[in-house]
Protein backbone atom coordinates (compact mmCIF):
# COMPACT_ATOMS: atom_id res chain seq x y z
CA UNK A 1 0.00 0.00 0.00
CA UNK A 2 1.24 3.03 -0.87
CA UNK A 3 2.29 6.14 1.54
CA UNK A 4 -0.10 9.38 1.90
CA UNK A 5 1.35 12.28 0.39
CA UNK A 6 3.84 14.54 2.42
CA UNK A 7 2.11 17.93 2.70
CA UNK A 8 5.44 18.90 0.79
CA UNK A 9 3.66 17.26 -1.99
CA UNK A 10 0.35 18.34 -1.24
CA UNK A 11 1.32 22.14 -0.69
CA UNK A 12 3.34 21.63 -4.28
CA UNK A 13 0.25 20.00 -5.45
CA UNK A 14 -2.32 22.46 -4.46
CA UNK A 15 -0.02 25.68 -6.25
CA UNK A 16 -0.38 23.50 -9.44
CA UNK A 17 -4.13 22.87 -9.52
CA UNK A 18 -4.47 26.94 -8.74
CA UNK A 19 -2.17 27.78 -11.53
CA UNK A 20 -4.22 25.29 -13.21
CA UNK A 21 -7.87 27.23 -12.42
CA UNK A 22 -8.59 23.76 -10.68
CA UNK A 23 -10.14 25.54 -7.60
CA UNK A 24 -12.32 22.54 -6.60
CA UNK A 25 -9.82 19.87 -6.35
CA UNK A 26 -7.33 23.00 -4.90
CA UNK A 27 -10.17 23.49 -2.71
CA UNK A 28 -10.35 19.26 -1.87
CA UNK A 29 -6.72 19.52 -1.44
CA UNK A 30 -6.14 21.77 1.02
CA UNK A 31 -8.78 19.94 3.19
CA UNK A 32 -6.57 16.80 3.26
CA UNK A 33 -3.00 19.76 3.82
CA UNK A 34 -4.94 20.75 6.80
CA UNK A 35 -5.95 17.55 8.52
CA UNK A 36 -1.95 16.68 7.92
CA UNK A 37 -0.80 20.22 9.19
CA UNK A 38 -3.12 19.23 12.34
CA UNK A 39 -1.61 15.67 12.64
CA UNK A 40 1.70 17.21 12.13
CA UNK A 41 1.85 20.60 13.75
CA UNK A 42 -1.41 20.80 16.06
CA UNK A 43 -3.02 23.84 13.63
CA UNK A 44 -3.88 24.09 9.64
CA UNK A 45 -1.71 24.47 7.09
CA UNK A 46 -0.50 28.48 6.52
CA UNK A 47 1.72 30.54 4.60
CA UNK A 48 4.20 30.78 7.06
CA UNK A 49 4.92 27.13 7.17
CA UNK A 50 4.69 26.96 3.66
CA UNK A 51 8.31 29.54 3.98
CA UNK A 52 9.64 27.51 5.98
CA UNK A 53 9.71 24.33 3.93
CA UNK A 54 10.38 25.60 0.68
CA UNK A 55 13.12 28.20 0.66
CA UNK A 56 13.79 28.29 -2.34
CA UNK A 57 16.52 30.79 -4.32
CA UNK A 58 15.21 32.86 -6.71
CA UNK A 59 12.19 34.99 -4.76
CA UNK A 60 9.86 34.48 -7.69
CA UNK A 61 9.78 30.73 -7.04
CA UNK A 62 8.87 31.31 -3.38
CA UNK A 63 6.33 34.16 -4.23
CA UNK A 64 4.17 31.67 -7.08
CA UNK A 65 3.73 29.03 -4.60
CA UNK A 66 2.66 31.28 -1.65
CA UNK A 67 0.69 33.69 -3.70
CA UNK A 68 -0.95 30.41 -5.45
CA UNK A 69 -1.52 28.82 -1.77
CA UNK A 70 -3.23 31.89 -0.79
CA UNK A 71 -5.40 31.90 -3.30
CA UNK A 72 -6.61 28.77 -2.47
CA UNK A 73 -7.33 30.25 0.86
CA UNK A 74 -4.24 28.82 3.05
CA UNK A 75 -3.68 32.15 6.09
CA UNK A 76 -0.89 34.12 5.90
CA UNK A 77 -0.91 33.46 9.76
CA UNK A 78 -1.32 30.30 12.36
CA UNK A 79 -5.42 30.60 12.98
CA UNK A 80 -4.83 31.52 16.67
CA UNK A 81 -3.54 34.24 16.29
CA UNK A 82 -5.64 37.64 16.55
CA UNK A 83 -3.94 39.97 14.23
CA UNK A 84 -6.54 42.76 15.23
CA UNK A 85 -6.50 43.63 11.25
CA UNK A 86 -2.72 44.42 11.86
CA UNK A 87 -0.68 44.15 8.41
CA UNK A 88 2.80 41.92 8.27
CA UNK A 89 5.76 44.02 8.04
CA UNK A 90 7.25 44.45 4.61
CA UNK A 91 10.66 43.73 3.98
CA UNK A 92 12.07 46.91 4.37
CA UNK A 93 10.43 47.34 7.31
CA UNK A 94 11.35 44.20 8.65
CA UNK A 95 14.99 44.96 8.17
CA UNK A 96 14.82 48.63 9.55
CA UNK A 97 13.20 46.86 12.68
CA UNK A 98 15.75 43.54 13.23
CA UNK A 99 18.99 43.73 11.54
CA UNK A 100 21.57 45.44 13.57
CA UNK A 101 19.11 45.35 16.83
CA UNK A 102 18.64 43.45 19.98
CA UNK A 103 15.14 42.97 20.45
CA UNK A 104 13.41 41.50 23.52
CA UNK A 105 10.13 39.96 23.77
CA UNK A 106 7.47 37.82 25.97
CA UNK A 107 6.09 34.79 24.42
CA UNK A 108 2.11 35.46 24.75
CA UNK A 109 1.13 31.60 24.88
CA UNK A 110 3.46 30.87 28.31
CA UNK A 111 4.83 33.90 29.57
CA UNK A 112 8.60 32.66 28.60
CA UNK A 113 11.10 35.87 28.35
CA UNK A 114 13.29 36.08 25.28
CA UNK A 115 16.40 38.32 23.82
CA UNK A 116 17.39 38.03 20.65
CA UNK A 117 20.39 39.71 18.32
CA UNK A 118 20.62 40.63 14.97
CA UNK A 119 23.58 42.12 13.21
CA UNK A 120 23.42 44.11 10.04
CA UNK A 121 24.67 41.22 8.10
CA UNK A 122 21.84 38.47 9.32
CA UNK A 123 23.91 36.89 12.22
CA UNK A 124 21.62 35.80 14.87
CA UNK A 125 21.75 34.70 18.36
CA UNK A 126 19.52 34.68 21.04
CA UNK A 127 18.92 33.77 24.76
CA UNK A 128 15.50 32.08 26.07
CA UNK A 129 14.61 29.71 29.33
CA UNK A 130 18.54 30.38 30.07
CA UNK A 131 19.91 28.95 27.34
CA UNK A 132 21.74 31.33 24.58
CA UNK A 133 21.52 29.99 20.71
CA UNK A 134 24.18 31.65 18.52
CA UNK A 135 25.06 30.73 14.71
CA UNK A 136 21.62 31.65 13.33
CA UNK A 137 21.44 33.61 9.81
CA UNK A 138 18.72 35.88 9.14
CA UNK A 139 16.85 36.51 5.82
CA UNK A 140 14.40 39.12 4.68
CA UNK A 141 12.23 37.38 2.21
CA UNK A 142 8.46 37.55 1.02
CA UNK A 143 7.50 39.65 4.02
CA UNK A 144 8.95 37.66 6.89
CA UNK A 145 12.10 36.78 8.59
CA UNK A 146 13.57 33.53 8.13
CA UNK A 147 16.21 32.13 10.69
CA UNK A 148 19.33 29.17 9.76
CA UNK A 149 19.57 27.25 12.34
CA UNK A 150 21.47 24.59 12.84
CA UNK A 151 17.92 22.65 13.70
CA UNK A 152 16.61 23.69 10.61
CA UNK A 153 14.36 26.76 9.57
CA UNK A 154 12.18 29.31 11.55
CA UNK A 155 10.09 32.13 9.43
CA UNK A 156 8.39 34.53 11.31
CA UNK A 157 5.66 37.35 10.37
CA UNK A 158 6.10 40.39 12.28
CA UNK A 159 2.89 42.85 12.56
CA UNK A 160 2.72 46.43 14.78
CA UNK A 161 1.05 45.79 18.10
CA UNK A 162 -2.27 48.21 17.16
CA UNK A 163 -3.11 48.61 20.32
CA UNK A 164 0.22 50.14 21.05
CA UNK A 165 0.00 54.16 21.13
CA UNK A 166 3.72 54.49 21.14
CA UNK A 167 4.32 52.31 17.76
CA UNK A 168 7.39 50.68 19.43
CA UNK A 169 5.62 47.33 19.91
CA UNK A 170 5.45 44.17 17.73
CA UNK A 171 4.15 40.85 17.30
CA UNK A 172 6.29 38.00 16.28
CA UNK A 173 4.63 35.06 14.75
CA UNK A 174 6.09 31.90 13.69
CA UNK A 175 4.17 28.39 13.30
CA UNK A 176 4.08 27.53 16.59
CA UNK A 177 4.79 30.68 18.94
CA UNK A 178 3.55 34.19 19.33
CA UNK A 179 5.40 36.89 20.89
CA UNK A 180 5.09 40.96 21.80
CA UNK A 181 8.83 42.44 21.83
CA UNK A 182 10.20 45.69 21.02
CA UNK A 183 13.78 46.73 20.26
CA UNK A 184 16.15 47.39 23.24
CA UNK A 185 19.34 48.23 21.80
CA UNK A 186 20.49 49.25 18.23
CA UNK A 187 24.19 49.07 17.08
Amino acid sequence: MPKPPTASIRSRKVASLVQLDRMDQASSTVAQLNIQAQEMHGMDANLLLALETFPYKNPADSSRLLNALAKAGIRRLPANFDNNGAEPLTDDEIRGLILGHTVEGVNLLDGSVIRRTTGADGVSSYVYKGETVSGGMATVEQNGLCDWWLTGRNCVAILKDPADPTGEHYFWIDSMDQWGFHVVETF
